[in-house]
C-alpha cells in the first residue's frame, strides 16, 4: 500500500477519472510549443537553460549559506567527527495531537465510508 501511494504521489500511475491523481500527460498543453515564450513568462522563468540553472545554483548557495548560519545556534543539530561530518538531530518533543485528527481518523473507519477506503482492507 506504502509503494503504490508512493508512486500515486509522483505520478508514476494514476487513477482514470481521479483529479489529483489523474494521468499527467492530461496536464501538458497541447499547444506548448506554439506558445512556449508565454508559458515561461508566466511562469518567470527564462528561456535560457544556462539562466535557469545558474538561477537554480545561487537558490542552492543561498540556501546552503543560511543552513550554515543556523546550524551553530541551534541546539538540536550538530555536525559529527564521523565521516565528513555527519548531521546529528537530537529527538524534538512530541507534538500534541491536532484538534481534528480524531474526527478525521474516525470518519476514515465508519463502516460507509467510500468504496476506495475499503480496498485498502483487502490488500
Amino acid at each position: 500500500m506504502q509503494a503504490l501511494r508512493d508512486k500515486l504521489r509522483c505520478k508514476e500511475i494514476w487513477a482514470v477519472g481521479a483529479n489529483r491523481y489523474r494521468n499527467p500527460d492530461d496536464d501538458l498543453s497541447t499547444d506548448f510549443e506554439e506558445r512556449r515564450e508565454e508559458s515561461y513568462k508566466a511562469l518567470k522563468q527564462s528561456l535560457d537553460a544556462h539562466v535557469f540553472i545558474e538561477m537554480l545554483k545561487q537558490a542552492m548557495k543561498d540556501g546552503l549559506e543560511k543552513m550554515d548560519r543556523g546550524l551553530s545556534k541551534n541546539e538540536k543539530v550538530r555536525i559529527t567527527e564521523k565521516g565528513n561530518g555527519w548531521i546529528s538531530l537530537s529527538p524534538l518533543e512530541p507534538q500534541t495531537e491536532p484538534v481534528n485528527l480524531s474526527r478525521v481518523k474516525s470518519e476514515l473507519l465508519r463502516p460507509d465510508t467510500s468504496p476506495i477506503l475499503k480496498t485498502k482492507k483487502s490488500f
